[in-house]
């Protein structure tokens, strides 16, 4: 038997042994995991999961390429279309930017090699549950929240940045066109049927795929919550469980870290750390919606590590040494109450490497038009 399938029996015989040992805190973890997705993960991605297909089947991705297009070619070299991704990644959060990557591909808008740069700074962490749930509801500090967010979406645009660089030499056109061909092998999705459809054929087709989407999601939480819940009945020291918990699942992570008595400076920056990896368990989510294509989940994780080594730096670089505090010197009159320093930040992390981005693609087509 292979090394990595007897790890993973390894694993499964041990998460039985805790189910006939603790049989009742088990039953406690499905639970809990079957009431995240029904109240929360179900209402709030479900909808963005369908209007997605929606707006494929209608064609809106493709005329959305041509506004993203001055932008997302010169940072990220991936077409404009890639924008939308980006776009629902950050707003609606987890697994929405590998969804609608792996659409991308599925429907030959994309290359292998651009898929893969799209998809490893375009599944993100939303606004929602890192102000929310992270910033109000467990560190109870929005200065907090505003914080964690702005570090990880600069982080995801740095991992950007840097992944416009994978594999640069299949940029030709003849290889783009021969990676376009090759997905041709590949399951096609219903959005990518060339027979014209009505508007009631597409709701119905967009609906199912969103609901077959939100099954294996919800059956992918319970699993891992139930695995979480093992990790936490464990012997161990309290590090080893959130050092664990926290790979697993971000948001157990993020609890613990901020009960675990550090130092306040210390939860955020490994908090922030957690929101970045995403954890096994969205790692897992992001893996069933990426099989139907040709993008490598490998690859992906191991954008995930840079994004989280990336916040770890900025984090520990620009976190603001009043944070515990009511901040009030550094504060300018706003709607959002984010300190100056603060937007000094966005503007140097966001503004300052798109700039010279774009300006190096410019000066870069005036040379190759001469």
């Amino acid at each position: 038997m292979p090394i990595k399938s007897a790890l993973y029996s390894a694993m499964i015989i041990a998460a039985f042994c805790c189910m006939f040992i603790f049989p009742s805190e088990i039953l406690s973890a499905s639970k809990a995991g079957v009431l995240l997705w029904f109240n929360q993960i179900l209402p709030t991605l479900f909808p963005f999961m369908a209007g997605v297909n929606i707006l494929s089947g209608l064609g809106f991705i493709n005329h959305a390429g041509r506004f993203f297009s001055p932008l997302m070619r010169p940072l990220f070299d991936v077409p404009g279309e890639g924008g939308f991704a980006l776009a629902a990644g950050f707003s609606s959060g987890y697994p929405m930017g590998a969804k609608v990557t792996a659409l991308l591909r599925e429907t030959k808008v994309l290359t292998q090699t651009e898929a893969q740069r799209l998809v490893s700074f375009t599944n993100n962490s939303g606004p929602l549950f890192i102000l929310g749930a992270v910033g109000i509801g467990i560190f109870n500090s929005k200065e907090i929240g505003y914080f964690l967010l702005l570090i990880h979406y600069a982080s995801a645009i740095f991992t950007g940045i840097i992944f416009r660089w994978y594999n640069i030499n299949s940029g030709s056109e003849s290889a783009r066109q021969k990676s376009l061909k090759d997905i041709s092998t590949l399951p096609q999705p219903l959005e990518s049927r060339s027979e014209p459809r009505q508007l009631g054929i597409i709701l119905s087709q967009s609906v199912l795929s969103a609901m077959e989407s939100m099954a294996i999601i919800g059956g992918l939480i319970i699993v891992f919550s139930v695995l979480t819940r093992c990790i936490s009945l464990l012997p161990i020291q309290s590090n080893y469980v959130l050092a664990l918990t926290g790979a697993i699942e971000m948001t157990n992570g993020v609890n613990i870290a901020a009960g675990s008595g550090l130092m306040l400076k210390t939860q955020v920056i490994i908090s922030g750390i957690f929101i970045s990896f995403s954890g096994f368990s969205i790692h897992a989510q992001t893996a069933s919606i990426l099989s139907r294509t040709d993008i490598k989940t490998s690859v992906y994780i191991l954008a995930k590590i840079l994004q989280s080594f990336i916040t770890f730096i900025l984090a520990l670089v620009f976190y603001p040494q009043n944070l515990n505090q009511t901040i009030s010197a550094a504060a300018i009159p706003n709607h959002y109450g984010i300190p100056a320093v603060w937007l000094a930040g966005i503007i140097a992390v966001f503004v300052a490497p798109g700039f010279i981005s774009l300006c190096a693609g410019y000066v870069k087509r005036l040379a190759t038009s001469r």
